[in-house]
């Protein structure tokens, strides 16, 4: 009897690898990435462990001493470690088939690039909420989102401050933020459309984003972008809209005069909704790629990097992030307006 030979594994674009990621982000599980994107769950699991560990998806050589723990037994600890919350190491334990020492367990978790953190709040959506989101998903499943101008907030910085560290066993924890050096954090604002991105605006050191500030950058960001996109405040301009979310300074009385005067038309946003945002996966991209960094920055240094992803972000990518978002309103539809995570656990129980 004749053995078939094992079929060679096509490759997986690094752009469906991307999107991958930003659907992880979103919460997603990895039965339904796999079931949107044609891939196998065992791919989509390691794609998102390239992620955490290297913070790229292409794939890379393995360096350093090998494991002690072959590949089916790594991938049963990563998919035991997507099914729910673990708590401990010995939890994990319980949960697998082969026989392993908690400390085998910690170093794999450590491998992974698992961190034992402490747990933060998580905010619910109220019913109200949940039928505003529905409400639109509803209205806009069918739109194309061609013409509409997605902006937001995000805060970067080089490092996550922790209370431990791991470190060999003959050398010291050492603060290394004790120096009297300043090392970066940036607030900055974007846009994205189907049709090209906005330039980055940096918000200076020790401001915020006031009412005030926030229609300064509508005019020194937004305005000279929908204008060379769109042909804003010409007879030629064509239709676009503009997004944003709820926050305080969108949303005051100043700002919508604004509007009003310089002719927005204003794309509706539900509230508690980053999900239905398809910059949040651009600004995760741009915070992995950017914690590839192996030095510390300080605040110039970080922002002239932060320049530099956003102006090499391919703008094929950012269209498929666009049309992504449709998918989602279609699972926020399923989820009778709720979060995908939320409904993603109460599923598991």
């Amino acid at each position: 009897m004749e053995i078939e030979e094992p079929k060679q594994q096509q490759s997986i674009p690094v752009e469906i690898r991307w999107q991958v990621i930003g659907g992880h982000r979103l919460n997603a599980s990895n039965k339904e990435l796999a079931k949107e994107f044609q891939i196998s769950e065992s791919s989509i699991s390691r794609i998102i462990t390239k992620w955490r560990v290297n913070g790229e998806v292409k794939n890379y050589s393995k360096s350093g001493r090998p494991s002690t723990v072959n590949e089916d037994k790594m991938e049963e600890i990563i998919v035991a470690m997507s099914e729910g919350e673990v708590t401990s190491a010995n939890i994990l334990r319980s949960k697998l088939s082969f026989e392993c020492s908690r400390q085998m367990i910690t170093r794999i978790l450590h491998e992974l690039d698992y961190e034992f953190k402490k747990k933060q709040k998580v905010v619910y959506l109220t019913d109200i909420s949940k039928s505003k989101r529905l409400k639109h998903c509803k209205e806009y499943l069918n739109n194309n989102l061609d013409g509409i101008v997605f902006t937001d907030e995000s805060y970067f910085r080089e490092f996550n401050y922790t209370e431990y560290c791991w470190t060999s066993s003959n050398e010291v924890a050492k603060n290394e933020f004790q120096s009297k050096d300043k090392f970066g954090s940036v607030m900055l604002f974007g846009a994205i459309s189907k049709e090209g991105k906005s330039k980055l605006w940096i918000l200076p050191e020790k401001s915020q984003i006031t009412a005030e500030v926030y229609q300064t950058i509508l005019s020194d960001v937004i305005v000279p972008f929908v204008r060379k996109i769109y042909g804003y405040g010409t007879r030629r301009e064509k239709q676009w809209y503009f997004q944003q979310d709820n926050a305080a300074a969108h949303c005051a009385k100043s700002t919508k005069q604004w509007f009003d005067e310089n002719k927005f038309n204003l794309f509706p946003h539900p509230p508690c909704s980053p999900d239905l945002n398809p910059i949040e996966m651009v600004w995760a991209i741009m915070k992995h790629k950017l914690s590839l960094g192996n030095n510390r920055l300080k605040r110039e240094d970080l922002i002239q990097k932060l320049h530099q992803i956003w102006d090499e972000l391919d703008q094929q990518l950012i269209v498929q992030m666009i049309d992504h978002t449709k998918k989602i309103y279609q699972e926020v539809i399923s989820n009778h307006g709720d979060y995908v995570k939320k409904i993603k656990n109460n599923e598991s129980q």
